[in-house]
């Protein structure tokens, strides 16, 4: 009778926080072997089970429970086209790419890309992260992307490897302006993406556009996504990172980086900043 959405799941009851009901876990460029699994962590803080439905371009994936005041981990398959490899041939739109997980009552979710950790051949999974996924009752249309720029690993693995951002859609329709930055202004193109890093895109609930920085004129560090801005007529899911490379540049091994980015009404001119715990022994 209120005429309004209302319940733990209510625009309400959530707020403006990382704890959400809806979320789109995103598969991300990684050279991992694919005999280790893209995942998602659900943690669970209320005191009631929470009921997730995962489904994907229309078709259901699975359903499950976390029990209250616990985490699950969900494996799920890696979507191949964005999965993709060493050094991507282009820019791409995936229809359907992400996955859907919907919960009856707020949870955080976290996707690793992959679960595991094992240094071993170059394709193994030391190339892992993780990152926060956003739930889409904070979605925004305006994002600047943080990334890393391309890495000439030509004398190390014989691959030039990109960076990159995903853009995730949660509504049919979305419109997506991409307003690269000067450095962002070399890019593979593909997929409704210019060379010079411009590009409308029109994107369907659960498409994803996947856009990688490019190598060009022999000297690949010139080109970087980051700085890029993002701009949608409907709100957007926005992933920045790597495919792999070295951090610190001279120490391996080959990273892959993800992260969610924060609207851009999110962001401010003041932090504070604390140290990591860095283990010692």
């Amino acid at each position: 009778n209120s005429g309004q959405c209302v319940g733990a799941c209510s625009p309400k009851s959530l707020g403006t926080s990382y704890i959400g009901c809806d979320y789109y876990p995103t598969v991300t460029a990684n050279i991992v072997d694919e005999s280790f699994n893209f995942a998602v962590a659900v943690a669970n803080t209320t005191d009631i089970a929470a009921a997730i439905e995962i489904d994907k371009n229309g078709m259901l994936v699975l359903n499950d429970m976390v029990g209250p005041q616990s985490v699950k981990v969900i494996k799920l398959p890696w979507d191949f086209p964005l999965k993709g490899d060493q050094e991507p041939a282009g820019s791409i739109k995936v229809d359907g790419g992400a996955y859907r997980l919907r919960a009856d009552q707020p949870v955080t979710v976290y996707q690793y890309s992959p679960l595991e950790y094992e240094i071993g051949d170059f394709n193994n999974s030391f190339t892992n992260d993780a990152s926060l996924l956003l739930p889409v009752n904070v979605w925004s249309g305006d994002y600047v992307v943080v990334a890393r720029n391309t890495w000439d690993a030509s004398n190390d693995f014989g691959v030039i490897v990109p960076g990159f951002y995903a853009v995730t859609a949660s509504e049919d329709g979305t419109t997506v302006d991409l307003l690269p930055s000067e450095t962002g202004k070399l890019v593979k193109a593909g997929g409704g993406v210019m060379p010079d890093g411009t590009g409308k895109i029109a994107l369907d609930r659960g498409d994803v556009l996947e856009v990688f920085s490019a190598s060009v004129n022999g000297n690949p560090s010139t080109a970087d996504v980051t700085g890029t801005r993002i701009k949608a007529d409907k709100p957007i899911q926005v992933i920045g990172g790597h495919v792999c490379t070295f951090v610190p540049w001279d120490i391996g091994y080959c990273d892959h980086l993800e992260e969610s980015m924060f609207p851009y009404e999110t962001l401010a001119k003041k932090y504070i900043v604390t140290p990591p715990l860095i283990p010692t022994g």
